[in-house]
């Protein structure tokens, strides 16, 4: 296998970053990729998720996203 061991150093760090990584290829990160991800985050528990853009040009793109709290005003009692 070409490159082994640089392989396998990328994707243990990959499971070492948050549980959350969501990766894309595309022109510009919009609001549906983070909607997704929050949707993940509140599934999941987790307090962060990194959302990584390997499509924009000419350099990568990344967003950390936190978990929205609710606000006394956003709960329906």
């Amino acid at each position: 296998m070409i490159y082994k061991a640089e392989s396998y150093a990328i994707i243990g760090a990959c499971f070492a970053v948050y549980k959350v990584v969501e990766i894309k290829a595309v022109s510009a990160l919009v609001d549906e990729h983070r909607a997704q991800v929050l949707n993940y985050l509140s599934a999941t528990g987790c307090e962060l998720a990194l959302v990584v853009n390997f499509g924009h040009y000419p350099r990568l793109e990344y967003e950390r996203l936190l978990p929205r709290k609710l606000e006394p005003a956003d709960l329906h009692l």
